[in-house]
């Protein structure tokens, strides 16, 4: 593989660039909004985490929203239904938390569609265990749209940050092998549309004990921006660097056999997955915990001070981005 060509093309990126454009706008959201003592993690989390007052200052609520783009809504509703509600769980999951309930938003004048996105979020409902308990529907725009949030908690002193990546940390990636790409999506990895919800919420509890054992520094679940994108938020939100190992990067067999590339992997939506970092003292202990829940665990390379990611492939070296 040639790194510079490699760069070259993970820096085309629109789902990259978009992240990065996204950072800044959440960085001005962040200075402009208003403040308040109740707000514990906010802009930059996974799930925003919250103060109950006079109810208790060890539980934190946590607080997550995502919206679904057009195009997916209008070609493949049902899956973009169900994918509303995913999305949200992941991100409640990522901090170690315990999802509670959910609310969602659906535009469209289009009734067949509409139906189609409702049962794909009840068929979301029912194989994660969470209810729907709020919502609206607009039915007066050509428009097509879904918007999901979902609450959740978790013990403060569990919380794990998106933005608490340590100098020296080691940078993990886990991800549930077990998968294939999606149907609608090529750069869609799914582990869960054909799992029983036994099997699904089994492996969400690693993230669980994670932050019960207060193994990681910080952690994020890999979306929409693939590893690196995700990569660049938490570098980011956490003010550090890192170095990347392509060649500790392992591809799942299923997408070997396809003749996925790095560059394609890199760039997927990994359902159940996780960036991770940890001091290296805690490495052997998160990996034998990703083992019990038949996760794959690799050590793809280290967090630094300057503010860089550094891509490393065959011994040769070369900054891909600049903070």
């Amino acid at each position: 593989m040639d790194l510079n060509l490699f760069i070259k093309q993970i820096k085309s990126l629109e789902s990259i660039k978009r992240k990065i454009r996204l950072f800044h706008i959440m960085e001005n959201v962040q200075s402009l909004s208003f403040k308040s003592q109740f707000i514990y993690k906010g802009m930059g989390e996974d799930s925003a985490s919250i103060y109950i007052p006079h109810l208790s200052e060890n539980i934190l609520i946590l607080l997550t929203t995502d919206s679904i783009n057009e195009t997916f809504c209008s070609n493949f509703p049902w899956s973009a239904g169900f994918s509303s509600i995913l999305v949200c769980l992941e991100d409640i999951n990522a901090c170690g938390g315990y999802p509670i309930a959910a609310s969602i938003n659906v535009s469209t004048n289009k009734q067949q569609i509409q139906k189609e996105i409702l049962n794909g979020i009840l068929s979301a409902s029912q194989k994660f265990r969470i209810p729907i308990i709020r919502g609206h529907t607009s039915d007066e725009t050509s428009n097509v749209g879904i918007t999901s949030t979902i609450i959740g908690y978790i013990s403060k002193e569990d919380y794990i940050s998106a933005g608490n990546a340590k100098i020296n940390d080691e940078i993990l990636l886990i991800y549930d092998s077990n998968g294939r790409p999606a149907k609608s999506n090529k750069f869609y990895w799914d582990t869960v549309t054909y799992k029983s919800s036994d099997e699904i919420l089994n492996k969400f509890e690693f993230m669980q004990n994670l932050a019960k054992k207060h193994l990681a520094n910080a952690a994020k679940d890999i979306s929409n921006g693939g590893l690196f994108g995700t990569l660049i938020l938490m570098l980011k939100y956490s003010n550090v660097g890192a170095n990347i190992i392509l060649n500790n990067i392992e591809i799942p067999k299923i997408l070997k056999d396809l003749n996925y590339s790095l560059l394609d992997f890199v760039s997927m939506y990994l359902t159940t997955s996780y960036l991770i970092t940890s001091s290296q003292f805690n490495v052997n202990e998160i990996k034998k915990l990703a083992r019990i829940y038949e996760l794959e665990c690799y050590s793809i390379g280290n967090i630094i001070q300057k503010k860089q990611v550094i891509l490393t492939y065959d011994n040769q070296s070369e900054i891909a981005w600049e903070f």
